[in-house]
């Protein structure tokens, strides 16, 4: 029930529900009550070039992106944890895998696969859809596009349920050996919080962010370009709002150690 209400839940306070909402709450109430009105079309107007403009977003982003660094991959690792969020479920079907925009998750895990041919390639994650009646996981599909591209099926493990970030490492629990070294595969923006809870529960791993979305910092400090408003950074500054959510969310619920987890936690 809990993952249906925060579905349900970010459907309605994600940045762009609370932008359009205000927009039209503001329209229908600026006839009888001006004030309140266009002070909710401001606030809409406002928020959206604050979210749009490269230069709120990217900064939000990459203090969640440089958070945690590449840890160095060791050949003594037992295997590579690539948390799911990688496909879209609405329209992958049998014959047809569509990937989403973190599919550097499976990408990068493939390649550390081949890199380092003794180690599992443990694939996680479960449907992200509100209908459950089919049968349909990410990581079953995950694991025909990694045999696809050359890993053998004997060397991949499934973990099939996992549907949010703190249910990875209880479910994998159950199917490896938490004290053995992994190499753990997810976006560096959810890195934090997905390295806070593999670290609550007890896993030795080694932190591979991948799926990038602040720009480089530039030697040139700050331009013009940082505050042209483009539709892409609404979506970014949607991310980071979910993610920092999520890391006090998660500290509150004590599926992690600390608000904002760092390499600290690590041993």
């Amino acid at each position: 029930m809990s993952f249906v209400i925060s579905k349900i839940f970010w459907f309605i306070f994600n940045i762009q529900s609370v932008i359009i909402l205000s927009l039209f709450a503001g329209l229908i109430l600026s006839a009888k009550r001006p004030r309140v009105g266009y002070g909710l079309i401001i606030f809409a107007f406002l928020s959206f070039v604050v979210c749009s403009v490269p230069f709120v977003p990217h900064y939000l982003v990459q203090k969640l992106e440089t958070r945690i660094l590449p840890g160095k991959v060791t050949s003594d690792i037992s295997g590579i944890i690539v948390l799911g969020g990688i496909l879209d479920m609405g329209i992958t079907r049998q014959g047809h895998i569509e990937l989403l925009d973190s599919a550097d998750r499976i990408v990068y895990g493939v390649i550390l696969a081949r890199q380092y041919p003794k180690a599992k390639l443990i694939l996680t994650g479960g449907s992200g859809m509100l209908d459950q009646a089919q049968n349909f996981r990410e990581s079953d599909y995950l694991k025909k596009l990694a045999v696809a591209l050359g890993i053998e099926p004997e060397r991949i493990i499934v973990e099939r349920n996992a549907r949010r970030t703190y249910e990875h490492p209880q479910y994998l629990s159950g199917l490896i050996d938490k004290k053995q070294k992994f190499v753990l595969i997810t976006s560096a923006a959810h890195m934090p919080r997905a390295f806070g809870c593999f670290k609550k529960a007890g896993f030795n791993v080694i932190p591979y962010p991948v799926d990038y979305h602040a720009y480089r910092a530039r030697t040139s400090g700050i331009s013009v370009d940082d505050f042209i408003p483009e539709i892409n950074n609404l979506m970014i500054a949607n991310d980071v709002v979910y993610e920092w959510y999520g890391l006090a969310y998660y500290r509150l619920m004590g599926y992690t150690g600390e608000f904002f987890p760092a390499r600290s936690l690590m041993n």
